[in-house]
């Protein structure tokens, strides 16, 4: 049989025992690569979900841009027509 001696505690591990460590490691490191990812992924969640607001408030301040846009072009084509016919009504009192 082979011993462990743990320097700071000087308790001996029987092999059996250093099997049922090995295994604890590995679920325990498991556990910690699992969580990890989980924390990556539920970040990489919440970055698409605020891209997604983004791109919803950018959409919407262009659909707004462009109402603003043709109101003001109306309003040009409605004050052009206006001013042409001012001008045509004072030419014909001259």
């Amino acid at each position: 049989m082979i011993y462990v001696v743990f320097a700071i505690t000087n308790n001996v591990i029987k092999p059996k025992q250093k099997k049922v460590m090995k295994k604890f490691i590995a679920l325990l490191a498991l556990v910690l690569v699992s969580a990890s990812t989980m924390m990556y992924a539920q970040e990489s969640e919440r970055a698409v979900r605020r891209a997604d607001r983004k791109a919803q408030r950018d959409a919407e301040r262009a659909r707004l841009k462009a109402e603003e846009q043709v109101a003001d072009a109306v309003a040009y084509q409605q004050a052009s027509v206006t001013d042409r016919v001012l001008l045509y009504q004072r030419l014909q009192t001259l």
